[in-house]
């Protein structure tokens, strides 16, 4: 007997992430299986805090602190104005225009967000976008990037979480810093994704 979802026609459909951001220079794909319903699952991803991430997991603190070594730099130095401290990132939160937006949502399935500026080789440098500049998006050196978490079917009471990450450039200069960058930080941005996973992880089962 087939499940509600393999009937529904989720087997072979496009993702969300697909239109947002259907052509990427580098991407990196993580996953966890986990033990409860789609449903549980996806409001937990929804309502999971990243910056809680960074606060309970001193590896990923100390690797998002390092990344932003360059801008507090210049911080120290007036050259930059301090930011107001982030005290929670959920994706439910996400809004439509600023820096980090919400560029989609399947609810129940797939969440899609993402950023546009330049992230390597110095100070990072955010631009304030809609989905809809997002999509258009073009500034010269720059790039575009977009993460989605997803449920997927699996097994009989479990199911299979996943988190991607795609970047892609504006320009070939913009390419070439990219590579280099994905070359250095994707064991990294690796361990970032799988601390998120396994964060919605534990929090479904133990709530279960």
């Amino acid at each position: 007997m087939m499940d509600a979802w393999t009937a529904a026609g989720w087997w072979g459909d496009e993702m969300l992430i697909d239109e947002v951001l259907p052509q990427f220079d580098v991407t990196r794909v993580d996953v966890v299986v986990v033990t409860g319903a789609a449903e549980d699952v996806y409001r937990a991803l929804c309502d999971y805090d990243m910056v809680d991430l960074t606060r309970d997991d001193r590896l990923i603190g100390a690797l998002f602190a390092m990344r932003g070594l360059p801008d507090r730099v210049l911080q120290v130095l007036g050259k930059r104005p301090e930011p107001a401290p982030v005290t929670s990132m959920r994706l439910a939160d996400l809004p439509s225009e600023g820096e980090w937006v919400r560029l989609g949502e399947n609810p129940g399935r797939e969440f899609v967000f993402g950023a546009a500026g330049r992230f390597w080789g110095g100070p990072i440098q955010w631009e304030r976008i809609t989905p809809e500049t997002f999509a258009a998006f073009g500034a010269p050196g720059s790039a575009r990037i977009a993460a989605n978490l997803a449920v997927h079917p699996y097994s009989r009471g479990r199911v299979l979480l996943t988190y991607e990450t795609r970047t892609a450039a504006t320009d070939n200069q913009a390419r070439r810093g990219i590579h280099r960058y994905w070359r250095l930080l994707s064991p990294f941005i690796g361990i970032v994704l799988r601390g998120v996973l396994n964060g919605v992880k534990q929090r479904v089962e133990k709530s279960g």
